[in-house]
């Protein structure tokens, strides 16, 4: 009997310690469950304020692009504006300046009842001759043809380096544009296996890790090549030319 007694009370100082050991465990659990659950929705608050961030990046894209365009409308129609202008004016030039130097020729006056010496008459042709001499020779130099051929001479290559730079802007805007939809793909891929990371079986952990920190290397080169991408394409200024271009057109 003694025995059996001393059994039972080791029996269930065992007991005791179970249901000592149960409870410490269950409260433990529970804290790891809270905690668990609180990182989860600290997650699911990262990952949809990064949606509304790549939303926001993508409307701004949109404008942008709309903004672009109109932009591109606007200097095609200058250009169209300017060639119809330089069409216009090049034949209008010499007509105009013929007309104006022909109406002020002087003109004889030639009076029956006046008596003109031959001497007289040589003199006055000679006067006339040297004075529709002169006004041609004005009409034949080169300086306002030369001077209007030297001004859209220098528009047109004006032009053309704008579109060039302008040409070289879209393309490294539609770069651009690609490696910022390429950086929201991989921080939304980022932010889904963090959240992956705190269920995922432990033999899966170490290769996710490894993946995520795979995808932030990828994610920092990303934002290196934005930003080199956005600094060359500040460089380039177009305003300079067009602004010539126009005042060249309008003196």
């Amino acid at each position: 009997n003694e025995l059996v007694g001393k059994q039972l009370f080791s029996l269930k100082n065992e007991l005791a310690d179970l249901k000592t050991n149960k409870v410490s465990l269950t409260r433990a659990l529970r804290k790891e469950i809270t905690c668990a659950q609180k990182r989860e929705m600290d997650y699911v608050r990262k990952l949809k304020a990064c949606e509304r961030d790549a939303n926001k990046k993508e409307m701004r894209i949109k404008n942008l692009l709309t903004e672009k365009e109109k932009t591109s409308n606007v200097l095609k129609r200058k250009l169209e504006e300017l060639q119809a202008a330089k069409r216009s004016n090049r034949p209008k030039i010499a007509p105009a300046l013929t007309q104006t130097s022909t109406d002020s020729l002087p003109k004889p006056f030639i009076d029956v009842t006046a008596h003109i010496s031959n001497t007289e008459m040589s003199s006055s042709r000679h006067e006339l001759l040297l004075s529709t001499k002169s006004r041609l020779c004005y009409l034949e130099s080169p300086a306002i043809s030369g001077d209007t051929k030297n001004k859209w001479k220098v528009i047109e290559e004006q032009i053309k380096n704008l579109l060039i730079k302008k040409e070289t802007l879209t393309i490294m805007n539609n770069d651009i544009d690609k490696l910022i939809l390429e950086r929201g793909d991989i921080s939304r891929e980022i932010a889904s296996l963090k959240i992956k990371l705190e269920g995922c079986p432990k033999r899966s952990i170490k290769r996710t890790q490894e993946k995520i920190q795979r995808l932030e290397e990828t994610l920092e080169t990303l934002q290196q090549s934005i930003q080199n991408e956005q600094k060359e394409v500040a460089e380039i200024e177009i305003n300079d030319s067009t602004e010539t271009a126009i005042e060249l057109f309008k003196t």
